[in-house]
């Protein structure tokens, strides 16, 4: 009776302990899950500050009129967009908003790089130069407010980083599973030449490697063959 007793005192024990180091653990994945949505959340905020500043900069070098000065500002320019670009790289997830950041950052910083060069060696910015300046202007007032949009959405919580992130992964498996199919047929396909040429052996010969066919009907099916081929 006591062994049972105690059998039982220490299954109790052993079942609240599981329930405890259970629980720890799942608290522990929440604040991490927590920590790294802060993360990244900061660093997205990072990114839309860091936009705003090029598009304020990119309106001051659209009315720069030294060289000297203009220099100063595109030189502005090519560090916030630096920055910016810093920041988007500890995005967990590529999004249409986000791929389209990265592009015009660089574009931004490679152009007005250039451009705060030849301010610097004494040169003024043309007209087409200024005209170029406007587009990423108003590419730039473009972008910032879709990435404030999508900054209020964060806010408000209706979007996540984790559901950016799931949506992500999902799309990635989806490639992988259409890419192994892709190569399922095709593999299909070439088995299928493949055999066709072994039956109509007679009708066909090879040449410095290159095939050549006796019959116009057996040419027409084996490049019909080639044709399904998803290269």
């Amino acid at each position: 009776m006591k062994k049972s007793k105690i059998w039982i005192f220490f299954t109790v024990i052993a079942v609240i302990t599981a329930v405890i180091l259970g629980y720890n653990l799942l608290n522990q994945k929440k604040a991490y899950a927590t920590t790294k949505e802060n993360d990244y959340n900061m660093a997205f905020y990072q990114v839309v500050e860091y936009v705003q500043n090029v598009k304020t900069y990119l309106a001051k070098a659209m009315i720069s009129k030294s060289a000297e000065h203009g220099a100063e500002i595109l030189t502005q320019v090519w560090r916030e967009a630096n920055m910016a670009q810093s920041y988007l790289g500890m995005l967990p997830i590529e999004s249409q908003e986000l791929e389209n950041t990265e592009k015009f950052l660089n574009q931004v910083s490679e152009y007005s790089y250039f451009l705060s060069r030849k301010n610097i060696e004494g040169n003024e910015l043309t007209d087409e130069d200024i005209e170029k300046i406007k587009e990423l202007y108003n590419y730039c007032n473009d972008l910032s407010n879709t990435l404030n949009e999508m900054a209020d959405e964060l806010n408000n919580g209706t979007i996540k980083w984790s559901d950016l992130m799931k949506n992500q992964y999902e799309k990635i498996e989806q490639k992988v599973e259409k890419s192994k199919d892709k190569l399922y047929d095709n593999l299909t396909i070439i088995s299928n030449t493949k055999k066709y040429l072994e039956s109509n052996s007679k009708y066909w010969s090879t040449k410095d490697g290159k095939l050549f066919f006796q019959d116009i009907n057996i040419m027409t099916g084996y490049y019909n063959l080639r044709n399904e081929l998803d290269i």
